[in-house]
């Protein structure tokens, strides 16, 4: 993040076909936005509930916040 251009970040929530969790960066080929490389963030350590992006220490650039649902951390209490 705070490469000077456009990014898209996703996280999931729900597991997918492999039964992992991800968290990614997708960097733009061209500026029109028709070709991407990947990049993660995290793999399979948390279901992404809500994905931010904001400059919390004032250097100018963006940090990625990432947050997993209260449910899991329960059920993590609860095994």
């Amino acid at each position: 993040m705070g490469l000077g251009w456009d990014q898209i970040a996703v996280g999931w929530k729900v597991a997918n076909e492999t039964e992992e969790f991800e968290i990614k960066r997708f960097l733009s080929k061209r500026s029109l936005f028709t070709e991407f490389e990947e990049f993660w963030i995290d793999k399979n350590g948390m279901a992404c509930e809500d994905l931010q992006a904001a400059d919390l220490d004032g250097d100018g650039k963006p940090e990625a916040h990432c947050l997993r649902p209260l449910y899991q951390e329960c059920e993590d209490l609860l095994e």
